[in-house]
């Protein structure tokens, strides 16, 4: 028999516990029992420190899944723990609903952990499969990212919303001060500016490495993704907190070849 590992082990007792919670919701299916999973997990990293399950996470069509579910899923119907059942839906479609058959043993989390699968599964419940695969094609992880790669899990800090009309000037008034105000820099250098204001921010930047490399991650792969400020060369990354610590905007130049990172406003 195989023995799982405990990450496993709680990947498991989370898709029990997800699917008792979800037991009576006409809009819980296979699709949006995955999204529920990728938010448990990437939230709890963020406001937690480590993910719930530790589980890799990938980029499909339809959204983040998690690359080890249809072993496990597997194991549990073969073992009577679980049952999927088909429902057709008003539109016709058939949906794959989970049932858990035992109850979860939620001695393998925290207090803290359960609060945060609770949190997700209230804010998500009345959404369709649908709609929430739509919303994690919003996720900076998933639009970075390659079809089947794995997402990191430090993205979750990384957001491409617009900036205020104050964010947007203060970015044009460095900009001008700094020589960036049009333009694509051709001669792709390090800039000294955003590695010093990295290192002071380093004191209150607990989590810089995991931050660094979701940022690395995401704009060798899609820089366009994020906000251009209008009138310089200059692109902005927010790196959000979830600690009350204020955001951060990282600002960057990118062509064809290279992205350079430039400076840090700190608003």
């Amino acid at each position: 028999m195989r023995t799982w590992t405990p990450s496993e082990a709680r990947f498991t007792e989370l898709f029990l516990y997800i699917s008792r919670r979800c037991a009576t919701s006409p809009k819980f299916g296979s699709v949006k029992l995955n999204k529920l999973l990728y938010y448990c997990d990437f939230l709890s990293f963020a406001l937690l420190g480590k993910p719930i399950t530790g589980f890799t996470y990938r980029k499909l069509e339809k959204g983040p899944a998690p690359a080890g579910i249809v072993e496990i899923r597997n194991h549990l119907l073969r073992s009577g723990q679980l049952k999927i059942r088909e429902v057709l839906l008003p539109n016709r479609h058939r949906q794959l609903r989970p049932v858990a058959l035992r109850e979860a043993d939620l001695r393998v989390f925290t207090k803290a952990e359960i609060e945060v699968v609770d949190r997700v599964i209230d804010i998500l419940v009345d959404t369709n499969a649908s709609r929430i695969s739509d919303l994690s094609h919003l996720e900076i992880g998933w639009m970075a990212a390659r079809l089947n790669e794995t997402i990191p899990y430090g993205t979750v800090f990384l957001s491409n919303a617009a900036l205020s009309a104050e964010e947007t000037e203060r970015i044009r008034t460095f900009a001008r001060e700094h020589g960036y105000a049009s333009g694509y820099l051709r001669d792709i250098v390090e800039e000294p500016l955003f590695a010093e204001q990295l290192e002071k921010l380093g004191v209150s930047f607990a989590r810089r490495d995991e931050i660094m490399e979701a940022v690395s991650f995401s704009l060798a792969r899609a820089p366009e993704l994020f906000p251009r400020i209008e009138g310089t060369c200059l692109s902005a990354l927010t790196v959000k907190f979830y600690d009350n610590m204020p955001s951060v905007r990282f600002l960057f130049t990118y062509n064809e070849d290279r992205v350079r990172l430039v400076a840090i406003d700190f608003g």
